[in-house]
């Protein structure tokens, strides 16, 4: 809490190390202060071609991230972020208010590629107030595939599971979220989203659920590019209901090339 860190990074040529974190139950938070507070390991500004390390969190109990609390492999430079690897029994990102996050960036000015992220429990992982699982790239390298395996889902407040090409050549990564006995529900503005707004491409999206599919409010899952690069595939496989905007507020499935964009629109 309170910037409270455990990280590994590089600030010269060598590479960062592995963060591997495993215990019973797992609280990340940061509620009176600016400092990071979380799990990472970062390739700094000051890195000269070091990597970022790989990022392993495993909770027996609950994994709860709030108040801008994360988990976190990215670079800053030359060097490849790491891959991220969370399983817990249960998982809530923002819950708390203010966001929190388990992702891997490309940042402005790096050239590295962002990991993969992988997130599995076999529960319930909620998403809120602005929390994320992403993956995404600020510069020329890549973003990495964002793989979501879990028994229910529910996005909501803005909330999502993102990866971006923003201002870069590189390609944002691949969605695949898979919610093995449960449902899916995506309100409020929570979202399911690969895009560009840049010369690379998005990525696909790949949704499977088992049992009901719920996206109202304004909640989407969607592929769109708003540049020259392309949007991508967007498939959901569901062996229950799908129900989109029951409540009024509206929701959507797509795949778009926006109005200003010269890419493709996906499948």
């Amino acid at each position: 809490d309170n910037g409270g860190q455990i990280s590994s990074s590089t600030f010269s040529r060598g590479d960062a190390g592995s963060v591997k974190v495993s215990a019973g139950s797992i609280a990340i938070g940061n509620q009176a202060t600016n400092l990071v507070t979380g799990i990472y390991s970062q390739a700094t500004s000051d890195s000269t071609g070091g990597k970022a390390g790989t990022v392993d969190v495993t909770a027996k109990g609950a994994l709860s991230i709030d108040h801008g609390g994360e988990i976190d492999s990215s670079t800053f430079s030359t060097g490849n972020a790491g891959n991220v690897t969370v399983n817990a029994a249960s998982i809530a990102i923002g819950n708390q208010g203010n966001g929190g996050a388990i992702r891997s960036q490309a940042n402005d000015a790096s050239k590295g590629n962002a990991g993969n992220v992988d997130v599995t429990t076999n529960g319930l992982l909620s998403i809120d107030h602005g929390g994320e699982i992403s993956s995404s790239t600020f510069s020329s390298g890549n973003a990495g595939k964002v793989t979501v395996t879990v028994g229910n889902i529910a996005i909501d407040n803005g909330g999502g599971i993102f990866s971006q090409a923003s201002g870069s050549t590189g390609n944002a990564g691949n969605i695949v979220v898979t919610a093995t006995t449960g449902d899916i529900s995506i309100d409020h503005g929570g979202a399911i989203v690969s895009d560009t707004q840049s010369s690379g491409n998005a990525g696909t999206i790949d949704v499977m659920v088992r049992g009901a599919l719920s996206i109202d409010h304004g909640g989407r899952i969607s592929s769109s590019t708003f540049s020259s690069g392309n949007a991508g595939k967007v498939t959901v496989v569901n062996a229950g209901s799908i129900a989109i905007g029951n409540h009024g507020g509206g929701g959507s499935i797509s795949s778009q090339a926006n109005e200003g964009s010269k890419g493709h629109a996906g499948s």
